[in-house]
């Protein structure tokens, strides 16, 4: 069993063992190359990195929050025309019916696009509509440079009811983000 001196000399070896195999950065290049994750980043350090976030390209951003999201800001007196917010709710392109090939302009090129069905309308040709069947449609929106091609939100079959011929035609809105 050991003395309190020696349990003492053991706390204060392992205190010093710790001490000498922890550094604390104060540069941000020390961080950058440190490798031992043993050592502690001083709150100077820190505060300098979180400062001075930046894009690849050379861009410095700043967390903000404004009108209740959260994102970032390019400008760091945090104006609300250079605000991004983390998530962007969709945009309102425009609303058409049935398949169509949509021109979009050069500044949208880069952005998604989403297609959100809103009615579906069944026109049959004349005769006697009774009876029941089934059809399915199926909307696609594909991008391709300043051209958005949408299919499947029209079309014709024969034999749904009875003999008939029954065309639908898809109303949607497409969205950008």
């Amino acid at each position: 069993m050991k003395s309190i001196g020696e349990k003492i000399a053991d706390g204060i070896q392992k205190f010093y063992t710790a001490f000498i195999n922890q550094r604390v950065l104060t540069t941000p290049e020390e961080v950058q190359a440190n490798t031992n994750e043993k050592n502690l980043a001083s709150a100077v350090v820190v505060g300098e990195i979180y400062n001075n976030l930046m894009f690849p390209d050379g861009t410095r951003f700043y967390p903000d929050s404004q009108n209740g999201k959260y994102g970032f800001n390019t400008d760091p007196q945090r104006g609300a025309d250079t605000f991004r917010p983390f998530s962007v709710e969709p945009t309102l392109y425009g609303t058409y019916t049935g398949d169509k090939s949509v021109g979009i302009p050069d500044n949208l090129t880069d952005k998604n696009f989403l297609l959100v069905s809103t009615n579906c309308r069944i026109v049959i040709n004349a005769g006697d509509p009774s009876g029941t069947g089934e059809f399915t449609f199926a909307p696609t929106i594909s991008k391709s440079g300043n051209t958005l091609s949408i299919t499947g939100c029209s079309g014709t079959k024969v034999g749904v009811i009875k003999s008939l011929n029954v065309h639908w035609y898809v109303t949607y809105n497409i969205y950008y983000y």
